[in-house]
């Protein structure tokens, strides 16, 4: 969605590029795992650091992360996206 943040208000466009920022400390770990800005491994492994309140949380980069509340800030967000808020459809890309 950042990457089309013309398709959006500037406002939405924002909050979906600050989503973006927060998402990419927790997934960049894991997804490539490397930590965000710093090319090379992690040299350790991504661990879970509690089970609190039926969640995990992480830690990356001295930097609590809990996964409920990753999720409900997601939904949040996309909840919180009116029609009003879309300029115009995403562009997508030709089916070969």
């Amino acid at each position: 969605m950042d990457q089309n943040a013309g398709c959006f208000t500037p406002p939405v466009a924002t909050k979906i590029r600050a989503m973006k920022e927060q998402l990419a400390t927790l997934r960049m770990p894991f997804a490539k795992q490397e930590l965000k800005g710093k090319g090379g491994p992690i040299r350790g492994e991504n661990s879970v650091t509690s089970l609190n309140n039926k969640s995990f949380k992480f830690r990356v980069s001295g930097e609590s992360f809990d996964a409920r509340e990753m999720i409900a800030s997601v939904c949040e967000l996309l909840a919180s996206i009116r029609r009003a808020d879309i300029l115009k459809p995403m562009p997508i890309a030709p089916r070969s």
